[in-house]
């Protein structure tokens, strides 16, 4: 965007220049004279599009720089564990459990999220703004193409007086990524906030407030919402663009006994191949994506793993939107990320890393019962 408004400032300057030369009417000094006084008025006012675009360059190249050395530095050993509280969909009553985080909100409540059309949110939303709560919200605009998913919602809370910004679709393809911040915790899950998510989705979500990720997640949430475009990553968050590929793969590559996923959708060719490379070195890999009635896409690559004796499960129900995987009973990924290209190299998306033995063991089962 700075980038687009400098060459038009100089553009502007150019054709001023062009077009006055060309009048044959007027005197040459007088030309030249004004020329002058109206190039130093424009340069002038572009002077901080420019200092602000190589600052900008500057800062990605930094961060760029920053980006390699964690991407050559992250390794298993480096993964923590943490406390984190666990939910699963489908049920209501952690729709009722989001509802009264909101409500109980003092300071703060910021959400970035694919779509928002969940009514009681929403209320809540516009109730906690109402109580002079700091209300912010990121939405995507162009949700399945549709530029109308979410505009009931922004129309709504814009109404209400709450902060909504469409994300940058020139920084990002979607901004998919499905995370709260309330107060000092922070929620990340794999569900957007529509009513189904709650009811009929195999969704999970996760909520802690360790002050590294928060402060991580914030200066993301805050840098989508000025649409300006950062390259963050650290240990235990995975980001798109910028290191969930090199990361999952890392992760998936160095299963020794099992990989067991879940995911919307699954076709990304160098991650199928990696899960087929696992299977034939004897790790289990089994996977759980969402009917191929419901995502016609996902016959393709449910022939490809049962071709190659890779168990592979499409319940009907319920509805298999839940973005996780558990890799040797150990590593635990949730995410809103799907094991699409797309997914890890363009969109704006969030996940967290991390151990914790609970946790694994509700995963665990809940991935038995849905692989009957």
């Amino acid at each position: 965007m700075k980038h687009e408004s400098r060459i038009n400032c100089r553009g502007w300057i150019f054709s001023f220049q062009k077009s006055f030369y060309k009048n044959k009417t007027i005197p040459m000094y007088f030309k030249k004279l004004l020329t002058v006084i109206v190039s130093l008025l424009l340069i002038t006012s572009c002077s901080n599009e420019y200092f602000d675009f190589h600052s900008s360059k500057e800062n990605l190249e930094k961060d760029s720089g920053n980006l390699s050395k964690n991407l050559e530095t992250f390794s298993l050993e480096k993964v923590e564990e943490k406390q984190l509280d666990f939910y699963t969909t489908p049920d209501k009553e952690f729709l009722n459990k989001l509802v009264w985080f909101i409500k109980n909100a003092k300071n703060r409540v910021y959400l970035e999220v694919y779509i928002l059309t969940e009514k009681d949110i929403i209320k809540a939303l516009k109730d906690a703004k109402a109580r002079w709560v700091d209300v912010q919200i990121i939405l995507e605009k162009n949700v399945y193409w549709a530029w109308n998913v979410n505009k009931k919602a922004y129309d709504s809370l814009t109404w209400s007086w709450v902060s909504v910004t469409y994300a940058n679709n020139d920084n990002y393809v979607y901004t998919h990524a499905k995370f709260f911040v309330i107060d000092d915790s922070y929620l990340i899950s794999t569900w957007n906030m529509s009513y189904s998510s709650f009811i009929y989705n195999r969704e999970f979500f996760l909520v802690w407030k360790d002050k590294e990720n928060l402060d991580l997640i914030l200066y993301l949430f805050d840098s989508d919402r000025k649409w300006e475009e950062k390259i963050i990553s650290n240990n235990s968050l995975v980001i798109s663009p910028f290191d969930s590929f090199d990361k999952i793969r890392t992760i998936l590559g160095s299963a020794k006994k099992s990989i067991w996923i879940y995911d919307e959708t699954l076709s990304d060719e160098t991650i199928k191949n990696l899960l087929l490379e696992k299977k034939k070195s004897g790790i289990d890999v089994k996977i759980i994506i969402w009917d191929p009635k419901q995502i016609k896409s996902n016959t393709e690559d449910i022939i490809f793993f049962e071709k190659n004796w890779i168990q592979i499960k499409y319940p009907k129900k319920p509805f298999i939107h839940a973005k996780a995987f558990l890799v040797d009973g150990e590593i635990m990924y949730i995410w809103s990320i799907n094991f699409t290209t797309n997914s890890m190299k363009n969109n704006r998306e969030l996940g967290i890393i991390f151990k914790n033995k609970n946790i694994n063991n509700d995963f665990i089962n809940i991935f038995n019962q849905d692989l009957q």
